[in-house]
């Protein structure tokens, strides 16, 4: 581990590239995390925008769906025949009420038929007395269970609170009848019992995406519709939270849904029918788009790195190998060598190195030739110096006779 950081250390070239790789790697992680920061937070931002949407166009469709409700049952108790013998059972004598009633009862479930979410219909009298229904069993139960929710909300048009039995969830819709020219028809309401299951078919027309769900609650927090996403049957079982009303614009918050799954969530209460409605993207689903474009910002990001990488190095490699080449003429020209010359490189500040590198190693050059040959001539010099020197001590000790 040492030996490759000492070698780093000690190469020109080594800190070069680790410079430039590592000034590469940091600039290409910092703008990948930027980015992909940035692009998440739009994407997830432009799907939460849906969410306001989706909640509204849901309303808007079980208020209408509730609208309809009421108007059809209001339509029915608008029929003077109705109103007629419903007055002459509320005021006649026992005869003629009994017979009144017959009819009133006969009335209704002539209509029912054609009304398919109707389970049952009656009609109230003041006090909540039952002048007829459709269905004998358990008549006077359930007037007293429609009573209770039509004095619960004020005596007005209406419905009731979701209601749970085994066979499903129900509630009581409720219109008043008025005055009629026949009989005085006085505190008397025309009630239906409906079945929810029509409203979860009123929501299952919203299009969601894969990972959407759409369900209603009620105050309780008990599930009135079944959730899309669940194969585990939950009506009339309590949501992991029981719902709080808020204030300001709708939220969208990430939290876990039913099953444990990890969602965005939202909800909207609608008030004038005491449910909430609850819109939830799975998490996973919803991030798809994100994570895919987080997936190509980091491939883009990596490419454009190993270029710039690559880009560095042979800008490095065309910088260090003209001064690998000035090393090693100053090397040669150490060890003694002469005639050294580097090719000339590119017309940069370090090509002027090289051009005036080689006029000086010319000139080393030059000298050394020089000096060789001034030696030379001064050997020779010398050789004939010995020669006469050699000489004169002969004739110092030789006779000239």
């Amino acid at each position: 581990m040492m030996r490759p950081l000492r070698r780093i250390q000690e190469s020109f070239s080594a800190k070069i590239t680790v410079l430039v790789a590592s000034s590469v790697i940091l600039t290409s992680l910092v703008v990948g995390l930027a980015t992909t920061h940035s692009t998440g937070e739009f994407l997830t931002q432009r799907m939460k925008d849906r969410f306001p949407s989706t909640l509204t166009t849901s309303v808007t469709r079980l208020r209408l769906w509730h609208g309809r409700q009421l108007g059809e049952l209001d339509r029915i108790g608008h029929s003077e025949t109705l109103r007629g013998d419903v007055g002459r059972a509320m005021a006649g004598g026992a005869g003629g009420r009994n017979s009144a009633q017959s009819q009133v009862a006969y009335f209704l479930r002539l209509v029912k038929p054609s009304y398919s979410v109707y389970r049952d219909l009656l009609v109230l009298g003041a006090n909540g007395r039952l002048v007829a229904a459709t269905a004998a069993a358990g008549a006077s139960r359930q007037a007293e269970e429609a009573w209770i929710e039509i004095g619960e909300n004020g005596f007005e048009n209406g419905s009731s609170r979701p209601i749970f039995s085994e066979g499903g969830v129900r509630q009581w819709v409720f219109v008043a009848l008025g005055d009629t020219t026949v009989a005085p028809v006085k505190q008397s309401w025309l009630v239906a019992l409906i079945d929810l299951d029509d409203v979860a078919g009123t929501l299952s027309e919203v299009k969601l995406g894969n990972g959407g769900d759409l369900f209603l609650l009620d105050d309780q927090g008990r599930f009135i519709s079944q959730p899309r996403r669940s194969a585990k049957p939950l009506v009339g079982s309590v949501a992991m939270q029981v719902p709080t009303r808020q204030q300001g614009p709708i939220l969208v918050e990430r939290r876990s849904t039913f099953d444990g799954r990890q969602v965005f969530h939202s909800k909207l209460h609608v008030d004038d029918l005491g449910w909430w409605l609850v819109y939830e993207e799975d998490y996973a689903f919803a991030m798809t788009p994100v994570l895919e474009a987080q997936r190509r910002i980091w491939v883009a990001v990596l490419v454009v790195g190993a270029i710039a990488i690559l880009a560095a190095l042979r800008i490095a490699q065309s910088i260090l190998k003209p001064i690998h080449g000035l090393a090693l003429g100053a090397r040669r020209i150490n060890e003694g060598l002469v005639g050294v010359k580097i090719p000339k490189g590119a017309p940069d500040e370090i090509g002027m190195m090289i051009d005036t590198f080689n006029e000086m190693a010319m000139k080393i050059t030059l000298s050394q030739a020089e000096l060789q040959y001034k030696n030379k001539m001064l050997n020779s010099q010398n050789d004939k110096l010995q020669d006469m020197n050699d000489r004169l001590e002969k004739l110092s000790v030789t006779d000239g006779l």
